[in-house]
């Protein structure tokens, strides 16, 4: 009838990590596109209305910050998703942490 697969502890608590991480990457992505939209249609009407100018003005930068959300929530999941399954991974150094 209706079974619930059986998931080790440890397994389960990623499974639930990841999840809210993928929910967020897409909640991140629907609303830059929303916002993005917004603000085209409120940016065309410049010339009637100036606080609309500004608003749209407001939802790009809104638009731009779900974008850098998104950039980071997957930076984050990928070396996650690396040190879960054991692949080393290397953090380029800059040029002031060089050895000599």
């Amino acid at each position: 009838w209706w079974h619930t697969p059986v998931v080790p502890a440890t397994q389960e608590a990623e499974l639930i990590i990841f999840n809210s991480v993928l929910q967020d990457l897409i909640n991140s992505i629907i609303s830059a596109v929303f916002l993005l939209v917004v603000a085209i249609l409120t940016m065309r009407e410049k010339e009637r209305r100036h606080l609309f100018y500004v608003g749209g003005t407001l939802c790009l930068a809104a638009a731009i910050a779900c974008v850098i959300d998104a950039f980071v929530v997957t930076k984050w999941m990928r070396n996650n998703v690396k040190s879960v399954l054991g692949v080393k991974y290397e953090t380029k150094s800059s040029p002031d942490q060089v050895p000599s």
